[in-house]
C-alpha cells in the first residue's frame, strides 16, 4: 500500500507543480515539472495531452524533451551497473549449472 501511495502522492505533485508554474506564466517551467514525473507516473501524460489538445506547445515541447532525458539518464546508469555483470561469464555459467 505504501508504494501505491508514493506514487499517487508523486503524480499529484507533478500536477501541482506544473499547474502552478503554469498559472505563474512560465509554460516552459511547467512543461519540465510535469516531464520530470512523467516517467514515475504516467497521470502526467494526461495533462500534457491536455495542453496539446490546446495546443500550448511550449508546454508540451519541454514535456517530452525532459522525460525523454530523464528516461535516457535512468537507462544511461541501469547500463552503467548492469554492463560489468554480462561481461563476466561467470553468471552464465551458474546458469548452465542449474
Amino acid at each position: 500500500m505504501i508504494p501505491t501511495r508514493t506514487t499517487v502522492h508523486s503524480g499529484v505533485l507533478a500536477a501541482g507543480l506544473g499547474l502552478s508554474r503554469l498559472c505563474q506564466k512560465k509554460p516552459i517551467s511547467a512543461g519540465i515539472w510535469l516531464g520530470v514525473f512523467l516517467p514515475i507516473k504516467y497521470y502526467s501524460a494526461t495533462v500534457l495531452l491536455y495542453f496539446a489538445l490546446h495546443k500550448n506547445w511550449k508546454v508540451v515541447t519541454a514535456g517530452c524533451a525532459t522525460a525523454a532525458a530523464v528516461i535516457a539518464l535512468g537507462l544511461f546508469s541501469l547500463a552503467l551497473t548492469c554492463t560489468p555483470y554480462f561481461y563476466d561469464r561467470s553468471w552464465a555459467i551458474t546458469l548452465l549449472r542449474n
